[in-house]
């Protein structure tokens, strides 16, 4: 799903994944090496956490809901 969010200050484009339960349990049943997070994937959180000022302690909830990356 796309969209743009808008506030006084700017317009940026968003994108929204949308999940399924089905693809909920398939993504659980994957081994715990297949669900960790690849290094390249997790930079672009962090490229976006810090074109938008995210708060540090923001980051570091990404930083610990990701774990050890791939």
């Amino acid at each position: 799903m796309q969209g743009f969010l808008s506030s006084a200050e700017r317009t940026v484009r968003a994108v929204t994944y949308i999940g399924t339960e089905v693809g909920k349990r398939r993504f659980l049943e994957e081994s715990e090496n297949e669900r960790r997070v690849s290094e390249k994937y997790f930079s672009h959180l962090l490229a976006g956490a810090k074109q938008f000022n995210f708060p540090d302690a923001y980051v570091a909830y990404l930083r610990r809901q990701a774990g050890p990356l791939k």
